[in-house]
């Protein structure tokens, strides 16, 4: 994701052997309804919010790609959000390829005129994701970025923009991530990860009932076939059925649940 300025946002996506085709899908803003433009085929455009400023949206890709608008989708899932702690429908475009293997390319330009917005494609099929250059049209303007290696460009109109040289998280972030990594080993330390027991407790239930059943019967089996041993040993029967559940309980607690 390159933020060009404080208008224009591009997007590449770079995939390979995805088994059933590649997709990405933009959610809009609640309020805001997606229309195809009527200044360039192929890109889309949004209704103007309070201050009158649209959303112009353009692609393209190494391979055919279809658009879709969704809203409040199941099937594909899409065009969703969430207000006030409530799922709401939005607008949304789904872009998709059958391709195993494709470069997607997705650009956003923000402003009141319906100027042309456009993605000058299709994109070279043997473009990387650190090697390649795209010619964007935003209204009067037309910008080209390019990457090779860690070296990023833009030039506006045929005159040179800004550089950028790309290089890997600095020192002082790989020490932070390291401290975060050993306070989460930490944390799991101490706290075990939730596990959903309601399975094994249902069945644990069940089982302790069953036990709890079979001695209920066996106690009166004995006292209408036995009555005199049943009150002789009343009470030896009553401290071992106490000390059978208690040993159960140290069980489940200290071992089962564990």
């Amino acid at each position: 994701m390159l933020l060009l300025d404080a208008k224009n946002v591009l997007v590449l996506d770079f995939s390979a052997d995805a088994v059933r085709g590649i997709e990405s899908i933009w959610a809009l803003g609640a309020g805001l309804q997606l229309q195809p433009s009527t200044r360039q085929a192929g890109s889309f455009v949004t209704t103007p919010d309070t201050n009158g400023v649209r959303l112009h949206i353009a692609m393209a890709s190494t391979t055919a790609i279809s658009t879709e608008r969704l809203r409040g989708s199941t099937d594909p899932f899409g065009g969703w959000t969430v207000l006030g702690g409530q799922p709401t429908p939005v607008d949304a475009l789904k872009l998709s390829s059958p391709a195993a293997t494709a470069s997607i390319a997705s650009f956003f330009h923000l402003d009141s005129a319906e100027f042309i917005t456009q993605l000058i494609g299709p994109l070279a099929p043997d473009m990387k994701a650190d090697s390649w250059t795209l010619t964007l049209l935003s209204g009067p303007d037309r910008i080209e970025v390019s990457r090779q290696g860690d070296h990023l460009a833009t030039s506006r109109n045929g005159m040179p923009g800004s550089e950028l040289k790309l290089s890997s998280s600095p020192p002082y972030i790989d020490a932070q991530r390291l401290a975060l990594r050993e306070s989460y080993q930490l944390a799991v330390a101490q706290f075990a990860p939730w596990r959903d027991l309601s399975v094994y407790r249902k069945s644990l239930t069940l089982k302790l009932l069953a036990v709890w059943l079979a001695l209920e019967m066996l106690w009166f089996g004995l006292k209408q076939l036995s009555p005199i041993t049943a009150v002789r040993h009343a009470r030896s029967l009553k401290l071992g059925a106490v000390i059978f559940w208690l040993s159960i309980a140290i069980y489940l607690h200290s071992f089962y649940f564990k």
